[in-house]
């Protein structure tokens, strides 16, 4: 079993094809984006999408996955890991809008004193209003960061990144993983 590892392996390694980035984008708005503007970096691509609200107000922004209603199997399931697995430390890559990590993060505060928190993404504006919104929070931090050009900070027990991959460019996705 262990010696067919690195070919299960192999097959998930970077295609060798150069793909262009509107058609390596699986995201249709940030496609759109992409292509109607060659050369765009996540950050001003991302930057584009919250500032003109072409996820609309959802979830602060972050789109109608971040609703409470959208994220709530999510929160379930993560307050119920976190505390199964004695979780002290996480990043969020990206944390978006935090609008379900709010009501979150203080039921596993509860249970979990010593808890440490980061939230990471790659738009200054959002990590701007995260720092203002959670400046009370003092086990929460922000970093502003572009996660396919920098790996993520290292001593934390848990990376939680939900629906990060289905919004970049493939390639990007390659550097992410």
């Amino acid at each position: 079993m262990l010696a067919s590892l690195p070919a299960a392996v192999g097959m998930f390694a970077p295609p060798a094809v150069v793909i262009p980035p509107a058609v390596a984008t699986r995201d249709a708005h940030t496609a759109l984006l992409q292509a109607n503007i060659p050369n765009t970096s996540n950050e001003e691509a991302f930057s584009y999408i919250y500032n003109k609200h072409v996820w609309g107000h959802f979830g602060h922004g972050s789109g109608k996955g971040s609703e409470l209603g959208g994220s709530m199997g999510a929160a379930h399931i993560l307050f119920h890991v976190v505390l199964l697995l004695n979780i002290t430390s996480m990043v969020d890559a990206p944390c978006g809008g935090m609008l379900w990590q709010k009501r979150l993060l203080p039921r596993i505060k509860q249970n979990m004193t010593e808890l440490r928190y980061l939230g990471v993404d790659v738009v200054r504006s959002v990590i701007d209003k995260n720092k203002a919104t959670f400046l009370q929070w003092p086990y929460v931090t922000f970093l502003q960061q572009d996660l396919a050009q920098k790996d993520l900070p290292q001593g934390y027990d848990l990376i939680l990144s939900r629906d990060a991959l289905p919004h970049v460019r493939l390639s990007d996705v390659w550097r992410i993983l």
